[in-house]
């Protein structure tokens, strides 16, 4: 669960600053996480609906992003964040039909 934890933490803050208008050098610096990683967190998090000048993320999307960033990128060029019609639901799909 610790390990969960951090993840969670770690994508919560890389998102509070992005959306507090600071840059991927300057997250870097104050985390102390490689450019790429904080990245990864951003792509990840625009491709769930996240924009810098939103809202903050919801627990549903913290936990999907938590779940995501576990995919390698190579991996993600496949997956597609939907909607699923006629539901609240939301989701991550690959395009072969699974999910990740």
């Amino acid at each position: 669960m610790a390990y969960k934890e951090f993840f969670r933490v770690e994508i919560t803050e890389v998102i509070r600053q992005w959306q507090a208008g600071r840059g991927v050098r300057e997250i870097t610096r104050s985390t102390g996480l490689a450019r790429n990683t904080v990245r990864k967190y951003l792509i990840i998090a625009q491709s769930c609906g996240l924009t810098r000048d939103g809202p903050s993320p919801t627990e549903f999307q913290l936990l999907t992003l938590v779940q995501v960033n576990k995919v390698s990128m190579s991996d993600m060029r496949d997956c597609h964040w939907i909607a699923y019609p006629g539901t609240d639901k939301q989701g991550w799909t690959a395009s072969g039909g699974g999910a990740h």
